[in-house]
């Protein structure tokens, strides 16, 4: 069986990691398991039936993930195996910090909030960072080493920056406002802005991956009788749309 061109995966990971986040919002509002309709998305798993929902979306998209960040691994060596710069070892120290993201995913999907607050935080603290990180270290290194355009660069440093800004302009405006205004309308405030922040960081983040996809789909899957074989190789005959001239 041979697969020619993986374009397909991220926007398989992008599809179903919103798909899954709506559902296990529907889900929460439906039961009237939280008093708002704005809720941050940790509180759209802590109860039976959208936990299900939740913790399943972030476990299969943990794995798309780590798919994903191991085949633009494996796609950048062998681009480059013969070019002067290829940058080994931050490529293995990209994809372990894509690793680590992923790994947070699992935990936020497999401990509630409610029930297991610290591995959840902790959870959520290296499924963003961790992806961030990883994200910029990948932007970089595909433009320094030519394998995308300025443009597209452009687009992936867009993202990145966005999910960044968002979260530290919300940061320092809390840590602000907090020590200036103890009422309950600025706790009300404060939790709406944390719920729209998590929420547009966390849309940026998923939607990353989709601009690897022209990259992805120069890369083949062949399944072969040995393991010792390499199962990727690169398309054959395939215009490289995104290398810089």
């Amino acid at each position: 069986m041979e697969i020619k061109g993986l374009a397909f995966l991220p926007f398989v990971f992008f599809f179903w990691s919103i798909g899954g986040l709506t559902t296990s919002y529907i889900l929460t509002v439906i039961s009237g398991h939280f008093k708002s309709y704005l809720m941050n998305i940790s509180y759209t798993g802590n109860y039976y039936p959208e936990r299900i929902a939740l913790s399943t979306s972030l476990i299969v998209s943990a794995l798309l993930d780590a798919l994903i960040k191991y085949l633009m691994y494996r796609l950048q060596n062998l681009r480059l195996k013969d070019a002067e710069r290829s940058y080994p070892k931050i490529h293995k120290a990209c994809l372990l910090l894509g690793l680590i993201a992923s790994v947070g995913k699992v935990l936020v999907g497999g401990f509630p909030v409610t029930y297991y607050p610290l591995p959840h935080m902790i959870g959520k603290g290296l499924a963003f960072g961790g992806s961030i990180l990883h994200n910029i270290c990948n932007s970089i290194l595909l433009y320094k080493t030519s394998l995308i355009s300025w443009r597209m660069f452009s687009v992936k440093a867009a993202i990145n920056g966005s999910a960044i800004v968002i979260i530290l302009i919300y940061t320092v405006c809390r840590a602000v406002y907090v020590n200036s205004c103890t009422t309950t309308q600025c706790q009300q405030f404060d939790d709406i802005a944390a719920i729209i922040a998590e929420w547009i960081s966390a849309s940026l983040v998923i939607a990353y991956p989709v601009t690897n996809f022209q990259l992805l789909q120069g890369l083949c899957f062949k399944i072969k009788w040995s393991l010792k074989e390499d199962w990727l190789t690169l398309r054959e005959n395939l215009q490289d749309t995104e290398a810089v001239p």
